[in-house]
């Protein structure tokens, strides 16, 4: 309480309509958070969305809802991918965790690598680990993109879907050692 010339006063006096003001700047701030995750091309630009579709790799059969179920996969999240854009050099992005790649808009042939090919680390991580490959199999497959687009239009959102493998099959194409399904 203040006191001036005899009289109090309160610090802050509280109406109807200063209330009703707060309540809709925070409606406001609330609804400006709220995030989507559904895949849409930026204003002038593209996006990639990437799905990752898990494999049967054997077992009791699943049911049609579970089959259902895994054939829809799950956002390729926040994975490595190399781009060549009109057969430029390659670059390393990574997808968001919708599993979005979103790019300025720029026409051509987009030409997408998984990791394995453009970095030699995997190769012989693998190779040290008992994997053997195909030499000529591994090369020419070294050399195809794995996911690929011709791109005119802006605005655009192109989805991929990115097929997962079963431990037996080895951890690329193009295994000669391959391990033993499950009965």
């Amino acid at each position: 309480m203040i006191r001036l010339n005899g009289s109090q006063h309160s610090y802050m006096k509280i109406t109807a309509s200063t209330l009703f003001s707060l309540l809709w700047v925070l409606i406001l701030i609330s609804c400006q958070s709220t995030k989507t995750t559904t895949p849409k091309a930026k204003k002038g630009g593209l996006t990639f969305h990437f799905q990752h579709i898990s494999p049967y790799c054997g077992g009791a059969r699943p049911t049609e809802e579970m089959e259902n179920e895994r054939s829809k996969g799950s956002a390729w999240a926040n994975q490595v991918i190399y781009l060549t854009v009109n057969e430029n050099d390659p670059q390393k992005f990574q997808t968001d965790s919708s599993g979005n790649l979103v790019l300025p808009y720029k026409a051509g042939k987009y030409c997408f690598f998984l990791p394995y090919k453009k970095e030699k680390k995997y190769l012989e991580d693998w190779k040290k680990a008992g994997w053997e490959f195909d030499e000529e199999c591994l090369a020419k497959k070294m050399a195809e993109c794995d996911f690929q687009k011709e791109v005119a239009v802006k605005d655009t959102t192109l989805s991929f879907r990115v097929y997962g493998r079963c431990n037996y099959q080895g951890p690329i194409p193009c295994t000669s050692n391959p391990g033993m399904p499950p009965p």
